[in-house]
């Protein structure tokens, strides 16, 4: 695994929109840690006894269309809201987490995806918690060439799990460790900062003669702009540059990651039953601008307040009119000549995530 770029991504419309917009260039340059979600519901009983279910399979089929056979991790998302029964199946670690080993193996057999990285999955309610890591772990050593081992900046274990992972793994392959720091607050980033020099430190302590690849995800992109935004337009310093740039400056061969300019704490389950204000956000390689504005009454369409958006942000002398063929940024021109391409937040999502992502790949000079 030779990616100087990754970023963690969960499975929704806005998410996958955004990659699969990607030109095959900048996809080949990066590495998505895929994080599995439900699909849509449906109802697999009645109208008058339902039951209902959340497959998945589409999910991974479109990731599948989406990246094709190119480097890409796959994970599944421990966010409750985003998770079902069928997610919380493949948790299931009886046989070594059969379940997975056989999902994720399948999936990669039957797409022949070459490198695809899963992840190891662990669960600490295991009374054979060793016995079942290990047979998981030798069961996908035998058909995938790199290991995930993603963990959160405040597990206390992590280290030992990783010191047990890397006896288990056979000298032929490679651990890529994953230090997931969330979202971290633009205003103190430096404490968990700190914290990662000092895990990485530790990590890089247990794993003499293992292969491995470690790589730093944080994010300080907040979850409402509202909050703590002006109304009009603003500008949040991409401060998990920093934060990144810390712990590099100590342990020079970790690997930049991020969330893709995406908050971790999803809105997925907000109804906004009063409508939206339609945002257009900008990427630069530091920092994110926006400009947003209130529809002057209900009976203004809102594709045409993103047009009126879309003038202004193009008109700010910082916009890179010189990226204007990468996608995001040509929706946004598109926009600003009056031919909106969506009134949905969910495309403006993928506007600023596909576009963020541009710039990293420039920033990071890969």
């Amino acid at each position: 695994m030779d990616k100087k770029y990754c970023f963690i991504v969960k499975t929704g419309e806005a998410e996958l929109r955004a990659m699969q917009n990607l030109s095959s260039i900048n996809l080949d340059k990066i590495l998505p840690i895929v994080e599995l979600t439900r699909g849509r519901r449906k109802n697999a009983g009645t109208k008058q006894s339902p039951n209902y279910i959340y497959p998945y399979e589409k999910k991974l089929d479109k990731v599948k269309e989406v990246l094709g056979n190119r480097s890409f991790a796959l994970d599944i998302t421990s966010d409750e809201n985003l998770s079902s029964k069928e997610i919380d199946r493949l948790f299931d670690y009886t046989n070594g987490y059969a379940n997975w080993v056989c999902e994720v193996t399948a999936f990669k057999i039957n797409n022949k995806l070459d490198y695809l990285i899963p992840s190891i999955i662990v669960d600490y309610d295991d009374d054979n918690f060793e016995e079942n890591i290990k047979k998981q772990i030798l069961s996908l050593s035998s058909e995938f060439n790199t290991l995930m081992y993603r963990c959160s900046l405040d597990n206390a274990i992590a280290v030992e799990d990783i010191d047990f992972i890397s006896q288990c793994l056979p000298n032929a392959n490679e651990l890529f460790i994953v230090v997931d720091c969330g979202w971290v607050p633009a205003a103190s980033y430096t404490n968990p900062g700190n914290v990662c020099i000092e895990r990485v430190n530790n990590i890089k302590k247990v794993l003499s003669g293992c292969q491995y690849k470690m790589a730093i995800c944080a994010t300080t992109f907040p979850n409402n702009i509202s909050e703590i935004g002006n109304d009009v337009n603003d500008t949040f310093k991409l401060k998990e540059i920093d934060l990144y740039e810390m712990v590099k400056a100590k342990h020079s061969e970790v690997i930049y990651g991020d969330y893709a300019s995406i908050n971790p704490i999803r809105n997925d389950q907000i109804v906004m039953a009063r409508g939206w204000i339609p945002r257009i956000d900008v990427a630069l390689e530091r920092e994110i601008y926006y400009y947003r504005k209130r529809r002057p009454g209900k009976s203004t369409a809102y594709a045409d307040t993103y047009t009126s958006v879309a003038k202004q942000v193009v008109a700010d002398k910082r916009f890179p009119i010189s990226k204007q063929t990468e996608w995001g940024f040509a929706q946004i021109i598109n926009c600003s000549l009056g031919d909106a391409p969506s009134a949905s937040p969910s495309y403006w999502i993928s506007v600023r995530m596909n576009s963020h992502i541009v710039q990293q790949i420039n920033r990071l000079e890969i």
